[in-house]
């Protein structure tokens, strides 16, 4: 089958809109794609059993919680984990996001105004296989059976929450490797809701296997952190790249080689990142009794990656 090349659907929001009612955090191994049913499609990586395996923490939050501008969770309740057994890990196997009267209508991509990359919530800080850093434009043959469960998230605004403090290069076989910044860490989508008093908007979370829908915002007044993490939570996670397991996923175009992700020797570091998150997360996880996985590192990163002209990640891709 010869390659297809295709032009990106990534759609453009020009600004992170202040105040959202949810977000969603995104830390580990997934692969996202805007799909043409008008939802984004975010597969689970799902082939390195035991080392990576889907947990989502949901918790309720104070009102003043403004990511990416104010990071502070303030007062906190922890609702409920969610783990494979209650998810799945099949790519039949979904959740769902319905948003009922949506103050920001539509999925969309923060891509500021300024050249690439510059801004540290740029989204296109995501490594983007089907992107210019890497195979540019081709859509990519999936392994759907390795991208399960799926979550599906309509009516959001995507960006980049926290991203590397080094840059990286990407090297295609024995090509000569060229650079491509900083990499995502973690990804956030931001989620808002009208506000009108006698009618507010509200956001249904379905998990095929868990019962009934889940409302959110679950108290008034109250917003919700959703944090999804498919990061490995072992030892030797924490001594090489995870990048090459989206081979699992995606097929190589013809005519082209696996690439390899690499810090970037002795180059300068980038603006510093704002580790004001990752410090409210550790305290409310201590705090919740809960155990995380490591968060990723600029030597082992383990952020999201994307199929950016792809309308599907499967089972027909």
């Amino acid at each position: 089958m010869p390659n297809v090349l295709k032009p990106s659907r990534w759609t453009t929001a020009y600004e992170i809109k202040p105040d959202p009612d949810v977000a969603l955090f995104f830390h580990g191994l997934m692969c996202m794609c805007n799909h043409y049913d008008g939802f984004c499609e975010i597969g689970v990586l799902n082939s390195d059993k035991g080392k990576h395996d889907l947990y989502i923490y949901l918790f309720e939050v104070s009102a003043q919680f403004d990511p990416p501008t104010n990071l502070d969770v303030g007062s906190w309740n922890l609702l409920d984990v969610f783990d494979l057994s209650h998810t799945g890990n099949a790519y039949t196997d979904i959740l769902r996001f319905e948003v009922l009267r949506p103050r920001v209508s539509g999925v969309s991509f923060y891509k500021p105004s300024k050249p690439p990359k510059q801004d540290p919530n740029d989204f296109r800080l995501i490594v983007d296989l089907e992107g210019p850093d890497f195979y540019n434009g081709y859509e990519l043959g999936k392994n759907h059976m390795a991208l399960g469960p799926r979550l599906h998230i309509p009516d959001a605004i995507f960006y980049t929450l926290f991203k590397t403090d080094s840059k990286f290069k990407a090297q295609e076989g024995t090509d000569t490797p060229k650079e491509i910044e900083s990499l995502a860490l973690i990804t956030a989508a931001n989620i808002y809701l009208d506000r009108t008093p006698s009618q507010p908007g509200k956001v249904y979370l379905s998990i095929d296997n868990s019962g009934s829908p889940i409302p959110l915002p679950t108290t008034p007044g109250k917003k919700n952190l959703i944090w999804v993490d498919n990061s490995c939570h072992q030892p030797e996670c924490q001594n090489a790249s995870d990048f090459p397991l989206y081979y699992d996923a995606v097929k190589v175009p013809l005519g082209r080689k696996k690439f390899k992700v690499e810090k970037a020797p002795d180059n300068p570091l980038v603006a510093s990142r704002n580790t004001a998150l990752i410090d409210a997360l550790e305290s409310v996880f201590a705090g919740a009794a809960v155990k995380p996985k490591p968060f990723t590192t600029d030597d082992t990163p383990c952020g999201i990656a994307g199929a950016g002209s792809s309308g599907g990640l499967g089972p027909n891709s």
